[in-house]
């Protein structure tokens, strides 16, 4: 009973004296305690991997090249902050509270009832879209903590009460735990979010600066920048939000409508990201089905160039060909292989086509049918070419050869003209 009344007794000093920073950890340690009760009640979710409400990158199933914060994109920017309130494991919970807790004693006294929820509030997203850019998943107080830090390291500049409390010692702690981060990370010993915690001390050192740098010798000038940094904040939020320079985004938005709009969002797609496989695949699918077969030949031919290892793209052009030789428009169709691929064309027709010479109108004159008969004792197979009379570059055996024996001397008697 003692214990709970000397909680109870901590807590309402802690709120007295920080209530900002007593809430945000007392949220915090609410998430946790939810992380570990929940499972308790459904074994089917693992407590290592269960962060409700957090932010998370995902993709596309089987579309991996459709990938980012889907939550985001849709609006819910308040994951940010719930993804920094969870934490791993209750030793990631306390370090990041004993490292917050003396530096909130310092500034959040100094800062004020207004200023400092913006600071916490600014500090959590900033470090959070600095670990975005990663597209990695992050929890955690850490960068909230090392905006903490950065705006100390400005204040003990011009206050020398401040510096005999943030001493050397303590400064050069900050700097090696976030060096050492950083070597674990590449050493693949933790997976860190070096990014956030990079991005909270740049964000303090940039406010504290203001603040309590510049501010103290010209107020109105700190209060322009602090309202400019955190109008930039805002922006900065809402392109994360909605991500104009990026393809998977619209591949995602396209994925979400239907119709024209659809198909806008699939070219806007593939004309930032020339990778999207699956804004390719859509826009040649929509082409074919209208039958406007020279639009689906570029289509195609384009994605082929961009994703060079991607067979499906290969396997298209040539079941596409033969459309286009019934709608005679080959030779229009020759032009816009040669204008795509350039310098590369006879290596793409080879590819493509398994021709080395001529052009593409060529392609088709050699036929080309497979049969089996399965009557007989023995299983034959049969194989008939069909080769018109004006095909360049193709050796016909020699008619006066009979049928199955090969002439070593005669190069007309190799099928394709080499010599035996």
């Amino acid at each position: 009973m003692n214990f709970f009344r000397r909680i109870l007794t901590f807590l309402g000093i802690a709120l007295r004296r920080l209530p900002m920073t007593t809430l945000l950890l007392l949220a915090a340690g609410g998430l946790f305690a939810l992380r570990l009760t929940i499972p308790l009640f459904d074994t089917s979710i693992d407590p290592r991997h269960y962060f409700p409400g957090a932010l998370e990158p995902l993709a596309l199933v089987q579309y991996s090249e459709v990938h980012g914060y889907f939550q985001l994109w849709k609006g819910e920017w308040w994951r940010i902050l719930v993804s920094c309130l969870h934490h791993f494991n209750l030793l990631h919970l306390v370090m990041n509270s004993l490292y917050i807790w003396p530096c909130a004693l310092v500034l959040e006294p100094r800062l004020g009832k207004l200023v400092y929820p913006l600071f916490l509030l600014s500090s959590a997203l900033v470090s959070s879209l600095f670990e975005m850019a990663n597209e990695s998943y992050f929890v955690g107080l850490s960068g909230v903590a090392y905006a903490l830090f950065g705006a100390l390291l400005m204040l003990r500049r011009v206050d020398p009460q401040v510096a005999r409390f943030v001493t050397p010692s303590f400064v050069w702690s900050g700097f090696g735990w976030l060096f050492l981060c950083i070597v674990l990370t590449l050493l693949k010993i933790a997976p860190i979010a070096n990014g956030a915690h990079l991005g909270g001390l740049l964000y303090g050192v940039l406010v504290g600066w203001q603040l309590f740098v510049v501010g103290w010798r010209r107020r109105w000038a700190a209060t322009a920048m602090f309202g400019v940094t955190h109008g930039l904040v805002v922006l900065a939020v809402l392109l994360a939000m909605s991500p104009v320079r990026r393809g998977a985004y619209f591949s995602w938005k396209a994925v979400n409508s239907s119709g024209l709009e659809a198909q806008l969002y699939w070219h806007q797609a593939t004309k930032l990201d020339a990778r999207q496989v699956l804004a390719w695949t859509q826009q040649i699918n929509h082409s074919i089905h209208e039958e406007d077969w020279i639009a689906a030949w570029s289509l195609t031919l384009n994605a082929a160039k961009a994703n060079r290892t991607e067979k499906a793209f290969v396997e298209v052009a040539q079941q596409l060909w033969p459309e286009i030789k019934k709608s005679s428009q080959a030779g229009q169709a020759d032009e816009v292989f040669e204008r795509t691929f350039g310098a590369e064309s006879a290596a793409w027709r080879e590819r493509i086509f398994g021709l080395s010479q001529g052009s593409l109108a060529d392609q088709n004159h050699l036929g080309v049918s497979v049969s089996i008969d399965d009557t007989a004792p023995q299983p034959t197979l049969s194989i008939t070419i069909n080769v018109d009379e004006d095909l360049p570059n193709f050796a016909r055996p020699s008619a006066k050869q009979p049928i199955g024996e090969v002439d070593p001397d005669d190069p007309r008697s190799a099928l394709l003209g080499e010599t035996l």
